[in-house]
């Protein structure tokens, strides 16, 4: 940090550390979203850490305020955990599972890799939820399946061997791969 940045955050603390005295006012949404980019359920845990005044002396006082108030607020119970003071992951209120209840952190990761390893009882395996005979063209041919997803119908081809079934046809996959690379790159 450079020392003009660690002047401009300690002035920014001491006028905050003033409010808490009664001896100034602090916009306390903008302190906690803009400045320290903590959620606002934390405030009292950064009230805490300022008070307490050891960031005066921190060579980087931002980083030591939020160090502490993530210390201090699992200690007052304002998180469950620390993993939790930092999830990024946003689980949405429409995704369920089978009885209406809102997915776990765990089963939202499930739910978004659905064709990948998932947990269960405590015991991770290999979801599967296609098998390839679910999987068949207008004309009863079996679509082969990868990563647990039918190939789309434009990239195969009837096998040579095999009338009734259809092969992939690594010509037109690399043909498309090309395409849709152009097309990001113009």
């Amino acid at each position: 940090m450079i020392e003009t940045e660690r002047a401009q955050f300690t002035a920014i603390f001491e006028h905050a550390a003033l409010a808490l005295n009664g001896r100034g006012e602090t916009e306390w949404p903008w302190l906690m979203a803009d400045i320290l980019k903590l959620p606002t359920r934390l405030l009292p845990a950064v009230q805490l850490a300022l008070a307490q005044g050891r960031w005066r002396n921190a060579k980087n006082p931002k980083a030591y305020i939020k160090t502490v108030a993530k210390r201090e607020a699992l200690k007052m119970g304002l998180v469950d955990n620390p993993s939790e003071q930092n999830r990024t992951l946003r689980i949405p209120d429409h995704v369920r599972d089978e009885d209406g209840r809102r997915l776990s952190h765990d089963g939202y990761i499930d739910y978004l890799s659905y064709d990948g390893p998932v947990k269960e009882a405590g015991v991770w395996h290999a979801r599967e939820r296609y098998e390839e005979a679910d999987w068949t063209d207008d004309e009863g041919r079996v679509i082969p399946v990868v990563a647990g997803r039918p190939v789309p119908e434009a990239l195969l081809v009837p096998d040579d061997k095999d009338p009734d079934s259809l092969v992939i046809n690594w010509e037109k996959v690399a043909a498309q791969a090309v395409s849709t690379r152009k097309k990001k790159m113009f």
